[in-house]
């Protein structure tokens, strides 16, 4: 059998100090990491809320072309209506026209 070997209680203790202090080397890297990430998220916060005015803003962009473009369907509606007036009318006075020479061969 292979024989144990005896640890002093020194050695564990002096082994156990070493972890202990690398493990408080890793805490105060991560606590360097965490205060960077701390500062990269304040910067996104104010890219987020620089994005929110621009959204608002855009916003209303939209709303005001939404209103002309409901101007332009209205005019375009109009121009259509009166189109068709004017050639229903312009029907009419050569339909009146023609009539008129009508009455006026037939008195002739």
């Amino acid at each position: 059998m292979a024989k144990k070997k005896e640890v002093s209680m020194d050695v564990v203790l002096k082994r156990l100090d070493e972890h202990d202090q690398r493990f408080d080397r890793l805490e105060k890297k991560l606590g360097d990491h965490d205060r960077r990430f701390d500062k990269i998220d304040a910067k996104f916060d104010k890219i987020d809320a620089k994005f929110d005015k621009i959204d608002a803003k855009f916003d209303e962009v939209l709303t005001g072309i939404d209103k002309i473009v409901g101007e332009m369907e209205k005019s375009r509606e109009d121009r259509i209506f009166s189109v068709a007036k004017d050639r229903e009318q312009d029907g009419k006075i050569e339909n009146l026209d023609k009539r008129g020479r009508e009455l006026e061969t037939s008195k002739a």
